[in-house]
């Protein structure tokens, strides 16, 4: 049995009395991250756009101005935070330094918040975001040894089970 340190998604501490145990379920969600770095994430709040999950300023509003303007390819997405400085730090550590264990906290997070949403609108799969050839090959040559380039889809493979979805990204390969 092999045991890890289970380390903050957002700081890289060793996140307090809990250890990563491979092929065992996770923690509960406080037991990832560490309760001073929890207030640094920035929820999104409701209202939200109904496209694509940003908050909109009003609850009479249903898109936010980017979908108003452009047209979206898929029919509605979720948003768990906002892009602050935290999350860009902990989302850069997951792509660029391997820190995939990171995601643990991200699918504990989604499974929360949205797996009874996600069971009620039944959804045929979760489609991660495709990345541009050229950004996997980025990412790879970073990390020679990793086996997969695309973080966005490695969370929905990790958990899908749990909120009993179906991942795939060969659905809508990114265009050259």
């Amino acid at each position: 049995m092999l045991l890890f340190p289970r380390r903050c998604p957002v700081c890289g501490d060793i996140v307090p009395g809990v250890s990563s145990i491979r092929g065992r379920a996770l923690p509960p969600l406080e037991h990832l991250i560490c309760p001073e770095c929890i207030a640094s994430l920035s929820p999104v709040r409701q209202p939200v756009c109904m496209r694509c999950g940003k908050e909109v300023t009003g609850s009479r509003m249903e898109y936010c101005p980017d979908c108003m303007r452009h047209p979206r390819s898929f029919d509605g997405g979720a948003a768990l935070f906002h892009y602050n400085e935290a999350a860009r730090r902990s989302m850069a550590a997951i792509k660029y330094k391997n820190r995939r264990e990171y995601l643990d906290f991200y699918s504990q997070a989604l499974v929360s918040r949205y797996g009874k949403w996600l069971s009620h609108i039944q959804p045929d799969a979760l489609i991660p975001v495709p990345v541009h050839p050229a950004r996997r090959r980025e990412r790879g040559d970073l990390i020679r040894r990793r086996s997969w380039q695309n973080e966005s889809a490695y969370l929905p493979e990790s958990r899908s089970g749990r909120i009993f979805l179906s991942a795939s990204e060969k659905h809508f390969p990114k265009k050259n």
